[in-house]
């Protein structure tokens, strides 16, 4: 495959390659609309929210014709949902713990236009610290160090896939000991070594998951989180996986 572009589009060079389809974000519509004027068919997808991740398979199933095995994950997304919400959705807002999730940078957020970082947080039972016009600002904010800790928030989670910054160096490293996180040892990375598990992904409702076992440790007392791992990635993705 030939590349036509990442955050770009290159109009003359997807027109050579001629493909059936051309998927692209649906927040680069002009994109999307450049695509059909070179003859391509194009399909655009949501990337913020669960309601995204649903259309996105909807249309996939679709457009390949695989309908009843996108509704198949489709609902595998939902079990894991609907899990946590029966858990945590009778947490009063006064109780939920405060939440930053870490990107690759060291001072940098991984809540932006192009995560589903935000909804996974408040789906998981937390409360973001970002504010909304940074949270959805750009791809990657590097805030820095001096506002996350100005933040204080109850729990630091990482993108552990990309994040330079680990839970020990974190944990070792004096700059940090003021964070109330720390002093709790509530910073966890988010395990995600297969793929992204926060990106809008059916992966990311694992994330969700992850993150509110760790912030509720009480009201998951009889679920084994690799046993759900392995459960959702042979429903999701038809992968066997061992511990």
């Amino acid at each position: 495959m030939k590349s036509v572009g990442r955050w770009t589009l290159d109009k003359e060079a997807l027109a050579e390659i001629s493909p059936d389809l051309f998927i692209h974000s649906m927040g680069c519509i002009d994109y999307l609309k450049d695509a059909n004027k070179v003859g391509v068919r194009s399909i655009g997808l949501g990337l913020n929210k669960f309601e995204d991740i649903e259309n996105n398979l909807t249309m996939l199933g679709k457009a390949f014709g695989v309908e009843e095995r996108a509704a198949e994950v489709i609902a595998e997304c939902n079990r894991i949902k609907e899990l946590v919400d029966s858990r945590v959705s009778n947490v009063s807002e006064s109780d939920k713990p405060t939440v930053v999730v870490l990107a690759e940078e060291t001072g940098s957020v991984a809540s932006d236009i192009h995560d589903t970082i935000e909804v996974m947080i408040s789906g998981a039972g937390g409360i973001s610290v970002v504010p909304e016009d940074i949270a959805m600002k750009t791809e990657i904010t590097n805030v820095g160090l001096e506002k996350i800790f100005g933040w204080n928030p109850d729990f630091v989670f990482l993108q552990s896939y990309y994040c330079e910054l680990t839970v020990d160096s974190i944990m070792a490293d004096p700059t940090w000991k003021s964070m109330t996180s720390v002093q709790n040892g509530h910073v966890y990375a988010i395990p995600s070594d297969l793929d992204s598990w926060s990106s809008a992904t059916p992966s990311c409702y694992l994330g969700m998951l992850y993150m509110s076992m760790q912030m509720y440790p009480d009201l998951y007392k009889d679920i084994d989180f690799n046993t759900e791992v392995i459960n959702f990635y042979k429903a999701a993705y038809g992968v066997e996986l061992t511990y």
